[in-house]
């Protein structure tokens, strides 16, 4: 509503306009009109007198009309520009695609997502909460996430592959390939392995030398007398089992081009010491021990009651070894765990073994001396071993070997040996079920016949170019590290050069080996192993001596820097400190971790952060001490390790204070996982950001997510796991990485980047005010 004064000022604005315009509106432009206008000028004024308050004619008002709804028009774009400019800054920006692939990758994403989550207050779970709460788990499954997902599909692809009748490999007969399909049928071949029983297994023990449990004579007799420790561990080595030690050929950490004798600290059923010692869980886990190798012993012949002693004393037994595990320095102390010696220091602490006798017969009868040099890992675990062997009884040391070989070949024989492992399965891991025969035949043959299976897979599941973006997006996290070297104020120019001349050498190796590819070349590879048709133990007892044969064969001569240490079809990744080396292998490049399709924001957030996971591992608490050749040195000043001992530090109390069903987080024994997941997402993301400068990415619909929150949405969604509860707890101590949900929300809440990208108040959970980083 407009009032009077203001319809005067109105007119005498409009009069001025009229009086300034008149003569190019009524002369020069007389041939514009509007419609139902008179062109004369008769009637435009009533009263000369009253020139002054002359009303509009038809065309003025005509003209007037159009010049104010151009005005109004401007001024809605111009607004509506600004709106759109506010709008679109956290709007997703590039190509937006509603191809197939781009739907189905949209899907991909969103269908694991729970809406409902706050990102700021639990971001894996609003990235990961729906696919966890829709998942269907089968009762033999203690973790399955989306690495298990892949390699599920891997194995899908290789048990298609086996099961082919054939062994034509690229158009030629392949001997590789026949081998690993020998291995698969016999496996699969339920009746011969169900008609055997544990008849094969008593062959072995025999072999080895028997013990006081079993009283099926197939078993052999125990003699205390003529039994020998020595001669009863090689026996046992060369069937896979470390019982009391590991020893191995590898890389010397001083001198990373040379092979060299090395014996560690092993010897126990469980793989962990905390196992037998913790107070919470030992009673538990020794119940469901003794449950399972108990029935082991009885369908080997055994009398329960009697089995249940012996076996109880072999618990008893390794928990003493055990307990040795809390006086030995911690395994990420490289610098106090090498010990290069003469072998005559070695044999010196461990009396109770003939050392001489065991090298011996297990290098082939390759010469040693008394000066041979060897590394030894854990002196005071082996010279406090022997001790308690010495003062332990034939009967116990042989009860104790053959039981760790029972558990070693339970899972090649009939049914009943299998289901006696979810004894301890079912306390350990919460699961109650076995998996399928043809999943464990693939699984198996795998392990086994693993480059003859990666032939197969990588001929199938890739494409020609299918790894040139890892490599592009290797390359940009690559430049990262080396950008975050050149701007770490807190490392001195000296640590700094040395750094960046390990990351100028540091090598890659991504997909497979390229002697996979050529069928004589993998021929030749296999050439020494030999299989049978249709006897399952005596094929795994074949293929064990192939292994063991080519690790014994490594003695003497240069290391293969080469050498993959991974399989083809494995979802994994990992970093050689000796070799200064990445690998990935195809297994795990693949969605929706990875595809040469894919935006990259999930590429560079998913795969690029598992790429930079990888390069930090060069760089954290234990990569750090090797240099660009892979030898064990210190080339970090006194003041720069110090800042990196601190930055370290807030990363242990921070991941200390996280909690698994009320339990915590070990935030020393993850510390060298936490610097990597901490360091690969920051790396990744710099990189994304750079290659955004010359690049635009593809936007999928109907996420309504910019690129950034896509890609911390990759990462996210790498780890959504589902965990048992007996098991997310058996792995706080058992495993050097965090539970899945802090390897999202751990490095995260210390990336300010993430924070401004999901808009996350300072001081929430995923923006707290202390931060902690390493490395990016």
């Amino acid at each position: 509503m407009f009032n009077g004064s203001r319809e005067t000022s109105s007119e005498n604005a409009i009069r001025k306009l009229r009086e300034h315009f008149a003569r190019d509106v009524y002369q020069k432009d007389a041939h514009l009109h509007c419609e139902h206008e008179d062109d004369s000028d008769d009637g435009s004024f009533t009263d000369s007198k009253k020139k002054k308050e002359r009303v509009f004619s038809n065309r003025e008002k005509c003209l007037l009309g159009v010049l104010l709804a151009l005005l109004v028009l401007l001024i809605a774009a111009v607004a509506y520009l600004l709106y759109m400019l506010l709008q679109n800054m956290n709007k997703p920006k590039g190509f937006f695609c509603l191809e197939p692939h781009c739907v189905e990758e949209s899907d991909m994403v969103l269908g694991k997502m729970d809406l409902t989550v706050e990102p700021c207050k639990d971001f894996y779970h609003f990235s990961c909460g729906k696919w966890l709460q829709d998942l269907i788990v089968s009762p033999g499954v203690a973790k399955y996430g989306i690495l298990q997902r892949i390699a599920g599909r891997n194995y899908g692809i290789l048990q298609r592959e086996i099961a082919t009748p054939g062994h034509i490999f690229k158009g030629q007969n392949s001997t590789a390939i026949a081998k690993a399909k020998m291995i698969y049928q016999s496996c699969l071949d339920e009746v011969a392995i169900e008609d055997k029983g544990g008849k094969p297994l008593l062959k072995v023990i025999e072999s080895i030398g028997s013990w006081n449990i079993s009283m099926d004579p197939a078993g052999g007799k125990f003699d205390p007398d003529k039994w020998d420790l020595t001669e009863t561990l090689i026996n046992a080595h060369k069937l896979g089992p470390n019982s009391l030690f590991g020893f191995g050929i590898g890389a010397d950490d001083k001198d990373s081009k040379t092979n060299i004798l090395q014996f560690v600290q092993a010897g126990l059923s469980l793989k962990h010491g905390q196992m037998y010692t913790s107070k919470k869980t030992a009673a538990k886990v020794k119940t469901g021990w003794l449950n399972y190798v108990v029935k082991l012993a009885v369908l080997l012949g055994a009398n329960e009651a009697d089995a249940r002693q012996q076996l109880e004393d072999v618990w008893e037994f390794e928990t003493r070894l055990a307990e040795i595990d809390e006086k030995v320095p911690s395994r990420r102390d490289i610098f106090g765990r090498y010990n290069k010696w003469p072998l005559k220091n070695l044999t010196a602490i461990m009396p109770s073994i003939d050392v001489n006798k065991y090298l011996t017969d297990m290098l082939l009868g390759q010469k040693i001396s008394p000066d041979t040099k060897v590394l030894v890992y854990d002196p005071l675990y082996l010279m406090e071993m022997s001790k308690i062997v010495a003062n332990t009884s034939k009967e116990v040391l042989a009860n104790y070997i053959i039981n760790q070989i029972n558990q070693k070949f339970a899972p090649y024989l009939s049914l009943k040996f299998r289901i006696a492992s979810l004894e301890l399965e079912k306390v350990v891991q919460g699961t109650r079920s076995t998996p399928s025969r043809s999943i464990y035949c693939t699984a198996v043959t795998n392990k086994r016949a693993g480059w003859a299976m990666g032939a197969m897979f990588a001929d199938k599941a890739f494409g020609k170019d299918h790894f040139d973006k890892a490599n592009e997006i290797m390359d940009g996290i690559k430049e990262q590290m080396r950008l975050t070297l050149e701007e770490a104020d807190w490392m001195d120019n000296q640590t700094k050069t040395m750094a960046l001349e390990k990351l100028s050498a540091l090598r890659r190796m991504i997909g497979y080996p390229d002697f996979i590819k050529d069928p004589a070349k993998l021929d030749k590879y296999y050439e020494k192993m030999v299989v049978t048709e249709g006897d399952f133990v005596s094929n795994m007892l074949l293929v064990q001596k192939f292994d063991l044969d080519r690790i014994i064969g490594r003695y003497g001569k240069p290391v293969d820097r080469s050498e993959w240490s991974m399989k083809p079809a494995k979802v994994n990744a990992y970093y050689s400190a000796t070799k200064n080396l990445m690998a990935f292998p195809s297994g795990i490049l693949q969605a929706p971790l990875y595809g040469p399709n894919f935006p990259m924001a999930l590429n560079f957030g998913s795969m690029g952060a598992i790429m930079g996971h990888e390069l930090s591992h060069g760089f954290d608490d234990h990569g750090k001490t090797y240099d660009k050749d892979g030898n064990l040195r210190n080339w970090w000043t006194e003041e720069s390790l110090k800042n990196f001992r601190q930055k370290s530090q807030c990363l242990r109390k921070q991941y200390s204070e996280f909690t698994v069903y009320g339990e915590h987080v070990d935030g020393d024994n993850t510390i060298g996982e936490n610097i990597a997941d901490n360091g690969g997402v920051r790396l990744a993301y710099r990189a994304y950001e750079k290659w955004l400068v010359s690049h635009r990415d593809t936007i999928l619909p109907g996420l309504n997510k910019t690129s950034q929150q896509l890609f911390f949405l990759g990462w996210a969604q790498t780890w959504c796991t589902y965990y048992k509860e007996e098991y997310a707890k058996h792995l706080l101590y058992s495993d050097v990485h965090s539970p899945s949900k802090y390897r999202v929300n751990g490095p995260f809440a210390n990336f300010p980047e993430f924070a401004e990208a999901y808009t996350c108040p300072l001081g929430t959970h995923m923006n707290p005010k202390k931060k902690c980083v390493v490395w990016g």
